[in-house]
């Protein structure tokens, strides 16, 4: 893993301690919607960098998602494969939930 990787997979473990502790259960939202940022053309990283963004996103928001379901939570990713979600359908995927939560990771 590359440092950035390291540093958005531990942002993600605090996410996730968060919304497991005991006062979770209180919380307002039930759904988490999950945008992995980037994606298809939009690479997320300078030329010649060795890890792409878009893939370390994609892959920190699959782990997220699986942890979240197993918690209890309904989630929602605004992508699940490598594409191109431009930021419009991404606000539309989110704004389409109730009682929803957004975590975009980058």
């Amino acid at each position: 893993m590359t440092a950035d990787y390291k540093t958005v997979w531990l942002l993600a473990v605090l996410l996730c301690t968060t919304l497991f502790s005991a006062e979770a259960q209180n919380r307002p939202f039930k759904t988490v919607v999950i945008d992995a940022g980037h994606g298809g053309h939009d690479t997320g990283a300078r030329p010649g960098t060795a890890v792409l963004e878009k893939h370390v996103a994609l892959d920190v928001s699959l782990r997220l998602d699986k942890l979240l379901r197993r918690a209890g939570y309904r989630t929602v990713l605004t992508r699940n494969r490598d594409v191109f979600i431009p930021l419009s359908r991404r606000v539309a995927i989110s704004n389409a939930q109730k009682n929803a939560i957004f975590v975009s990771v980058h």
